[in-house]
């Protein structure tokens, strides 16, 4: 492999890397919004919920763009335009 392909090929992995350590923290967060310690919704229930949620998607969304990108490379031979 040669060293062009070697770097493309390791900035994704660590773009996926980070995109999967962000989701993870996401659904953490989401699940701690949603169960207080009594294992019911905190508080200022409805607005934080919508937050965590979104904050989730998004990281969800980073996450799958960034293994269709890896995938893409590694798999098919398509490399990244950026």
């Amino acid at each position: 492999m040669n060293t062009e392909i070697a770097s493309i090929a390791a900035r994704l992995k660590a773009e996926l890397d980070e995109a999967s350590r962000e989701e993870l923290a996401a659904r953490e967060d989401c699940g701690a919004v949603m169960n207080g310690p009594n294992g019911l919704p905190q508080p200022d229930g409805i607005h934080r919920i919508r937050q965590a949620s979104a904050r989730m998607n998004t990281a969800l969304d980073k996450h799958l763009r960034a293994l269709k990108r890896y995938l893409d490379f590694t798999k098919h031979g398509i490399r990244p335009e950026d």
